[in-house]
């Protein structure tokens, strides 16, 4: 009964709010405080995604320079912009027109600025326990802001169109590649600003490889983690086109080692991208000549002889099925080529793992 009753007051009031001027008063009365502009934003994202086009025709022209003023001002609460910024996605997702949609377009910079601000703010912090962390779900220095902000950028990007935001992500982006703070440097190949700027792949591929020399831990463990995300989402183009650049780059920074979970995913995902590339049967992915197999070769030693710190149970055993089948297509003398890079005791201890008395084990 109580469940009756909850809905039929739910209805009735998304029949009441959408006229109910004291909304609209809740967000241009400039001496109420944030907690009344917060729920007015709010209640307006939901009915937008439970009436659509009954509360954002109307509105619309009402609340778009609302919408912008508030985005555009940095000078208010984080929240606040947020909470704007998720009311915007969800009227331009419920636009019953494109032309309507291209009303919006204007709110490009705001969004993007607020967005770049959740990606600097103090919810990502350089905390100690990050480079410790001993559970998968530990997100050390990342709170609910950080994640809303990962997650809008897709969906902006998703309800106006990839195209229409790329220019105006990469030129915000952009910027930060040189800037002082590693905020800055971490934001710009923040996941959900790859996947707004991958139209431009060139200019996101020179962003990610310059990461890869930053001095912090995270903005290289960021890199890594794009450099992954990419190479799934985009293959075999991306392998094709940017392989003397990337393949290198990308192991000359592995394996590494500044949180032992979250390495556990980017090793995974390595060990995935050299089985696409054996699954392909183009070995020249791996370099003229095989040029970049030593490398494979001694990151994968590095893990396998770590422990159970760097990879999962099943990667490991995935890295030993890749090497054994390298060892088994491959000419003799370009694996013992490959052999000689890697320590003596990392050779043998792989050579015991690689030999048929080890099947048994796995």
């Amino acid at each position: 009964m109580s469940e009756v009753r909850f809905r039929i007051i739910y209805r009735l009031a998304t029949l009441l709010l959408p006229d109910n001027k004291f909304l609209y008063q809740c967000l241009t009365d400039s001496t109420l405080k944030n907690y009344f502009k917060v729920s007015a934003f709010s209640i307006f994202a939901k009915l937008a995604g439970d009436i659509g086009e009954t509360i954002v025709v109307p509105s619309a022209n009402t609340l778009h320079s609302v919408f912008r003023s508030t985005l555009n001002d940095d000078t208010l609460d984080l929240e606040l912009r947020i909470t704007a910024m998720r009311a915007v996605i969800r009227f331009i997702q419920h636009m019953p027109s494109s032309n309507e949609k291209e009303h919006f377009q204007d709110l490009l910079p705001g969004m993007m600025k607020t967005l770049t601000d959740v990606y600097l703010s103090k919810d990502i912090k350089d905390d100690p326990a990050w480079h410790s962390a001993e559970t998968a779900s530990d997100i050390t220095g990342i709170t609910l802001k950080y994640c809303v902000g990962t997650t809008c950028l897709a969906r902006f990007s998703l309800a106006l169109g990839g195209k229409s935001v790329a220019h105006v992500a990469i030129e915000q982006l952009s910027a930060y590649s040189a800037a002082p703070e590693w905020e800055k440097r971490h934001a710009q190949i923040a996941q959900g600003c790859l996947k707004a700027m991958i139209k431009n792949l060139e200019q996101v591929m020179a962003m990610v490889l310059n990461c890869f020399q930053d001095p912090h831990p995270r903005v290289r463990w960021a890199a890594c983690y794009a450099i992954c995300q990419l190479l799934h989402d985009f293959s075999p183009h991306l392998q094709e086109e940017y392989h003397n650049q990337v393949i290198p780059a990308w192991f000359n920074c592995l394996p590494i080692k500044a949180n032992l979970i979250e390495d556990k995913l980017v090793h995974e995902l390595l060990c995935s991208m050299v089985e696409r590339l054996l699954d392909w049967s183009d070995r020249e992915l791996l370099g003229s000549n095989y040029q970049s197999l030593p490398k494979v070769v001694s990151v994968f030693a590095e893990v396998l002889c770590y422990g159970e710190d760097l990879a999962t149970e099943e990667t490991v055993n995935r890295m030993i099925n890749v090497l054994r089948n390298l060892q088994q297509t491959l000419p003799p003398d370009t694996m013992e080529s490959a052999w000689s890079y890697i320590l003596p005791r990392q050779e043998m201890e792989l050579k015991s793992l690689l030999s048929p008395k080890e099947d048994a084990n796995f």
